[in-house]
């Protein structure tokens, strides 16, 4: 993808600054790969697919204000050597695991109901354990997990999404953005009731992901196995979904500041044997001077497509492709060769042309996302009662 962002601090670092890297010897803007996930994954576009919860407070989420459930959930934890032991000032309510668990939704209304069975709770640690090695959702099998203690093995998901650092095509320095808060009532002084200093960048970005077809379909059957063929259309309907988020979900740093929700230039979708990252495309950073009277965006973009093209001369490198040309101002892209990609008319025609190279035939995108696993609305349920978003 080839995006371009106005003034904006999407991904900020430990002191506040917008992140940045080196890059092709010069300094860029930088979007983190943990950034882009996150806010794909919780968007709105996958959230049918979102089946599961990422948490260090699995005590308080499994077993509420019951006290004897939260000792048996403490138990278990700490027989799989996951208990925190916390700060001697910690309470008892605040107890949380080493690390972040991912855990299914489904897994967690499974857990509940073991709790309710006094004599299940013997038998809880193993429970726990088989619950924890379960990858049926989605955005698990997707984004992937490592949670291995020296008593728990076996719960390692490799993730089927594989997404770079978003870099900018272009040379970029932050800013400082120097702002007051007027106060509303006038008085003696100037009025300023707040005043402090801000950095920001404004760039045109480079976004890759690569999805593992093979090992997202393995890692959903796993634990669908009497599913057959619908685990082939849920990978699907993952892939699909995670592709809409990716092209119409901005990260969250800083929105109210900067409002910078601004669509993709282009899209550029492969189906191949093997991934390419084609970021060295921007090695040489673009400069205004390639093509002075165009701007940055477009220049971004043919040079995008001009290394893709020459990518696959020289290596016989052949695979199916999709170009979205959004803002329809890249009508020379396709000229020189046709066979290059195959041209889509808006976002559902990019979606619904790889759910058809997935599957084998044409289906609509109504009726494929309608083969989720039916966990986002029990995941919504859990979050409201947590009090999380």
């Amino acid at each position: 993808m080839i995006q371009n962002h106005p003034p904006s601090n999407l991904n900020r670092d430990d002191i506040g600054a917008p992140k940045t890297a080196y890059f092709g010897g010069c300094l860029r803007a930088r979007i983190s790969s943990q950034c882009l996930k996150r806010s794909i994954r919780r968007s709105e576009e996958f959230a049918r697919h979102c089946g599961g919860i990422r948490t260090r407070r699995l005590i308080e989420l499994l077993a509420q204000s019951d006290k004897k459930k939260r000792e048996t959930v403490e138990r278990a934890l700490k027989e799989l050597d996951m208990l925190d032991k916390g700060d001697s000032n910690t309470g008892e309510s605040d107890k949380k695991t080493k690390a972040t668990v991912f855990i299914s939704v489904k897994s967690v209304h499974e857990l509940r109901k073991a709790l309710q069975d006094p004599s299940s709770t013997e038998d809880f640690r193993e429970r726990l354990k088989k619950e924890l090695q379960n990858s049926s959702a989605p955005d698990i099998a997707l984004f992937g997990r490592m949670l291995e203690t020296t008593q728990l093995s076996d719960t390692r998901v490799e993730a089927a999404a594989h997404v770079a650092h978003a870099l900018s095509t272009h040379e970029c320095m932050p800013e400082v953005d120097y702002y007051v808060a007027a106060d509303d009532i006038p008085g003696p002084d100037a009025g300023a009731a707040y005043v402090d200093e801000s950095l920001f960048t404004s760039a045109c970005f480079y976004k890759f992901f690569v999805i593992d077809w093979n090992q997202l379909l393995n890692q959903l059957g796993k634990n669908l196995p009497d599913q057959g063929s619908d685990v082939k259309f849920l990978a699907a309907s993952t892939i699909v979904a995670f592709l809409k988020a990716a092209a119409l979900t901005n990260p969250s740093g800083k929105q109210t500041s900067y409002a910078p929700h601004t669509p993709p230039a282009m899209i550029l979708v492969e189906r191949c044997t093997s991934p390419l990252n084609y970021a060295n495309a921007f090695a040489v950073p673009v400069r205004r001077k390639e093509a002075p009277e165009e701007e940055i965006i477009i220049v971004s973009c043919r040079r995008l497509v001009e290394y893709a093209k020459n990518v696959e001369k020289t290596l016989n490198r052949s695979c199916d492709r999709w170009l979205l040309d959004v803002e329809r101002r890249l009508p020379q892209l396709n000229q020189e060769d046709p066979k290059f990609a195959e041209l889509c008319e808006d976002l559902d025609g990019l979606l619904g042309a790889v759910a058809k190279s997935l599957l084998g035939f044409e289906i609509s995108l109504d009726e494929l996302m309608k083969h989720v696993l039916q966990e986002n609305e029990r995941l919504a349920e859990l979050l409201k009662e947590q009090g999380g978003a």
